[in-house]
């Protein structure tokens, strides 16, 4: 999971977008906030079969700044574009989302 946020962070920079909303599962929102600065933009509503989603957003200056001073490995991942050997996120992050 972590790839294709890399791969929409190196988007959004091409295309000098500064946000990202999007809607997002409960757990898999909370998983994701340690790594990446989302903010929910209203209540999680429940959607059947036990899930509960909501909008979120990104704040991509914002991820920079937290991510430069307590992720800087995860941060020099996600801003190296031009790394085809670096395909998997940093050592020490898992590599999916098991929810």
């Amino acid at each position: 999971c972590h790839l294709i946020y890399k791969a929409i962070y190196q988007l959004c920079l091409k295309q000098d977008m500064r946000y990202l909303v999007a809607i997002a599962e409960k757990r898999t929102y909370r998983y994701f906030k340690t790594y990446l600065p989302f903010m929910p933009l209203g209540d999680f509503l429940p959607f059947g079969d036990g899930v509960t989603a909501g909008v979120v957003l990104l704040d991509w200056r914002k991820f920079e700044l937290f991510a430069m001073e307590r992720k800087p490995k995860f941060f020099k991942w996600m801003t190296n574009a031009n790394a085809p050997h670096l395909v998997h996120a940093p050592s020490g992050l898992p590599l999916h989302v098991s929810c």
